[in-house]
């Protein structure tokens, strides 16, 4: 996905869900469903990442997602 498509307010939605799905996943120890894998997987490590180098590149300001 081409994130440097997005609009400003995509961007900061797109951003908003990796932290969402992060919390919920800090929230459900035992891996019930659903569950994400935020903290197993890699990709979403990268997909927040490339977000929050696109927000950083435009200035938008932003709380880092951390798990």
């Amino acid at each position: 996905m081409d994130i440097s498509k997005l609009s400003e307010n995509g961007l900061k939605a797109f951003h908003q869900s990796v932290r969402t799905v992060a919390a919920a996943d800090a929230a459900n120890p035992q891996k019930n469903d659903p569950y994400y894998g935020v903290a197993e997987y890699p990709d979403w490590a990268q997909h927040r990442d490339e977000i929050e180098a696109e927000l950083k590149s435009r200035g938008i300001p932003f709380n880092p997602v951390q798990w």
